[in-house]
């Protein structure tokens, strides 16, 4: 997910563009939050609407206001790797099927190992499935579901993306709506999101990422920083083989764009070979967002008051679906509406 290499070719060729700020800095901004990022961290740690409860509350907190974004679906030119993804968890999936069934017979078998060793073994087989298990994270439509539910029971502000989350964050950002996006994803930077914030981990922490100064200290302007994205690998195309990012970056430096570099390094000194299906320009098309006619979007609890009558049954979903405890629960609801009638 994201762009190969970039986070590494900022870190050695435009470190001034990333700095540890705390959250605080972003005071009375709007921020919009890639939701799927979160989706699959926030179940990883099998805390789902705790952290979404708790995420929001620490922004509010802080006088930030957050607007989520559910992803839409994918462009065509992702199929490729949205299918390796899949090939991915079905190995995912089959390990677990073996490992359940190797536990299982060991737990059967009692002839071919001594008590010791067989609790040992049985032992590590639980580890292992365990981990595997933990590793497979599928986002179901009930999960989805019931974060629309938490956000709509808090207040909080979301948008359903007919596209990509990512695309509308970076037109957001472009329009002025919002001042800056959360997302772990490197490509929100080539698609035009001027303040991108990565590694939010519940602390006051994170990671800034400011476009304007990777391209200031990386001498490169928009257009060829999209080409150079596009070079190292994104999620729309394949890249060439054997050119990696440091190779990229010097053959931007000599060569206007992608075109310039096949036409030289590609068909005159056959450095490399092309793939038949490098479609650069559909990358391009994507990664600016050129395609994707955008219009104004229908921004979910905008304008938001408390549904007094469905009070009782909605502190009880969440209580049922957190690990709050009804005092911890009380005192994040007040926070979140103690400024809403």
């Amino acid at each position: 997910m994201g762009i190969k290499d970039l986070n590494k070719f900022i870190t050695i060729f435009a470190p001034g563009a990333i700095n540890k700020v705390d959250i605080s800095k972003y005071k009375g901004n709007v921020l919009a939050v890639d939701v799927s990022i979160f989706l699959y961290k926030f179940k990883y740690s099998y805390k789902l609407l705790d952290y979404f409860l708790q995420q929001y509350v620490h922004f509010k907190k802080e006088g930030i206001e957050l607007i989520y974004i559910f992803d839409g679906p994918p462009p065509k030119e992702k199929e490729y790797i949205l299918e390796s993804r899949k090939n991915s968890n079905e190995k995912k999936s089959s390990k677990i099927k073996y490992l359940a069934l190797k536990l299982s017979e060991m737990k059967l078998d009692n002839t071919s190992y001594n008590p010791e060793e067989k609790k040992q073994e049985i032992k590590n087989l639980d580890k292992q499935l365990k981990e595997a298990k933990k590793r497979f994270i599928v986002i179901t439509k009930e999960d989805i579901d019931n974060v629309k539910r938490l956000f709509d029971i808090i207040g909080a502000k979301y948008i359903i993306a007919k596209c990509e989350a990512d695309t509308v964050c970076c037109d957001l950002y472009k329009r002025g709506i919002v001042q800056g996006c959360i997302s772990n994803d490197m490509d929100f930077l080539p698609s035009g999101t001027g303040i991108l914030i990565r590694n939010y981990n519940l602390g006051n922490m994170v990671d800034e990422y400011n476009l304007e100064k990777v391209l200031e200290l990386s001498d490169l302007t928009y257009d060829k920083f999209v080409d150079f994205c596009i070079l190292c690998g994104c999620d729309y195309t394949c890249k060439i083989h054997r050119l990696g990012f440091t190779t990229a970056y010097k053959s931007l430096k000599k060569y206007e764009n992608i075109e310039e570099i096949i036409e030289n390094l590609c068909i005159k000194e056959e450095k490399y070979k092309l793939p038949e299906n490098f479609n650069y320009e559909a990358a391009r098309k994507l990664l600016k967002n050129e395609e994707n006619k955008l219009e104004n979007y229908e921004i979910i609890n905008n304008s938001f008051m408390v549904n007094e009558e469905e009070k009782v049954n909605n502190i009880k979903f969440i209580s049922d679906n957190t690990r709050y405890s009804s005092v911890q629960l009380n005192n994040r609801l007040k926070i979140i509406f103690s400024n809403i009638k």
